[in-house]
C-alpha cells in the first residue's frame, strides 16, 4: 500500500463513502427485480465516477465457459462486440480468473503478466468503447 492508498476500512468508515455503499446494499435487499438492483448499482457507481460494472460467470459448473451475467449494467455495445468478435477464445482474463481467486485490474494484470497480441488487441478495443480500464 503507497502513502496515498487508504485501507478500506478507513474508506468505508468515512460518511460521504459509506452512505452510498450502505443505500446500495438496503436496496440491493428489498428489490424486486435484478433491474431495480442494476439500477441502484449504475447510481452508486457514478458516484464513484464508474460508468460501467458487470460481473460475469465465467464457467458453469461442469468448468465449461459460460460468460453469464450475474449483475451490473453492462455495456451492451462493448459486449456485443466482445460475443461477436470471440474474444472470450483470447481474454487471458478469463483462464487467469480460473486459477486465481485475486482480484485485479486490466492495468495491473498487463503490468504483472506478458499479454499476448490478442490480449492487447482486447485491452484497445475496449478503450475505444470508452472502457479504459477494468476490475
Amino acid at each position: 500500500m503507497n502513502a496515498t492508498t487508504k485501507p478500506s476500512i478507513t474508506v468505508l468508515n468515512e460518511p460521504v463513502q459509506a452512505g452510498p455503499v450502505f443505500a446500495f446494499a438496503e436496496i440491493s435487499q428489498t428489490a424486486e427485480t435484478l433491474d431495480e438492483v442494476d439500477d441502484a448499482l449504475k447510481r452508486v457507481l457514478n458516484e464513484f465516477g464508474i460508468g460501467h460494472f458487470v460481473l460475469y460467470q465465467a464457467t458453469d459448473r461442469a468448468r465449461r465457459p459460460t460468460g453469464a451475467r450475474i449483475a451490473g449494467p453492462m455495456h451492451k455495445d462493448w459486449r456485443t462486440h466482445y460475443v461477436d468478435n470471440g474474444m472470450a477464445n483470447y481474454d487471458e482474463l478469463l483462464s487467469w480468473g480460473l486459477k486465481s481467486a485475486a482480484p485485479t485490474t486490466w492495468t495491473r494484470f498487463s503490468a504483472e503478466n506478458e499479454i499476448s497480441n490478442g490480449q492487447k488487441l482486447m485491452f484497445d478495443e475496449a478503450k475505444c468503447f470508452g472502457l479504459n480500464d477494468g476490475f
